[in-house]
């Protein structure tokens, strides 16, 4: 509003402000599950210089007692990042000297999130360095609008009945302060998306998936792209 930018752009901007913490989860979120359990870290309890290149990591104050598994699978490793350790055998450590700091969650400042050509090209999201200067964010999966965004996705969940029907309800909420309502008299331009055995015309479901769902044909084009599945 401030620059005078189309309105439109709410939805389809990815230039967001961030904060490195925000970042790191974006990064963190970019990778699979496959993908964060294949990297291994190594966890030192002792005094000693963590590296990054060679994805090891000093905890000083680890107490003996707690006997920790590594390597570790990166998917692990995001906790270690906010004060938590799990020991073998039950139990957890936590510690206030974290790696992400108080600092990192309030340095908020616009960054442009674009789309990676390869997932290679997505950053480490324990390279805290190279988040904390950041002025761009290479992701593979597909962040424009707020709709994307985490905190937005966390609040409001889908399903895979569900078929992003809420994420798509809820965007038009927030964005416009407008709801779905079966009094309303405009006319679907298309019903092909229309799941009969749950709202065929008759039902009072009808009312409100006769507006929402043609718009999950595009939700669902776009989540098989980003499951690598264009067909």
């Amino acid at each position: 509003m401030q620059d005078d930018r189309p309105f439109t752009e709410v939805l389809t901007t990815r230039r967001w402000a961030v904060t490195t913490a925000s970042l790191a989860a974006l990064a963190f979120l970019d990778k699979s599950a496959e993908a964060l359990r294949a990297e291994k870290h190594t966890l030192v309890g002792g005094a000693g210089t963590s590296s990054l290149q060679a994805r090891t990591w000093y905890l000083p104050g680890l107490p003996a007692t707690c006997d920790v598994s590594t390597p570790l699978p990166s998917n692990d490793l995001i906790e270690l990042m906010l004060g938590f350790v799990n020991c073998k055998g039950g139990g957890s450590y936590r510690f206030d000297d974290t790696l992400l700091t108080e600092a990192d969650f309030n340095d908020w400042r616009f960054v442009d999130l674009e789309a990676a050509g390869s997932p290679g090209q997505s950053p480490a999201f324990y390279d805290l360095p190279a988040l904390r200067s950041a002025t761009k964010l290479s992701l593979v999966q597909p962040r424009a609008g707020f709709f994307t965004s985490p905190a937005f996705l966390a609040n409001w969940e889908t399903n895979e009945d569900n078929q992003f029907r809420v994420t798509t309800s809820q965007t038009l909420i927030v964005a416009l302060g407008e709801i779905f309502s079966p009094a309303d008299p405009t006319k679907p331009v298309r019903l092909d998306g229309l799941p009969t055995e749950h709202a065929a015309p008759t039902t009072t479901c009808y009312g409100c998936h006769q507006f929402l769902d043609p718009m999950r044909q595009r939700k669902q084009r776009d989540r098989r792209c980003l499951l690598g599945n264009t067909a």
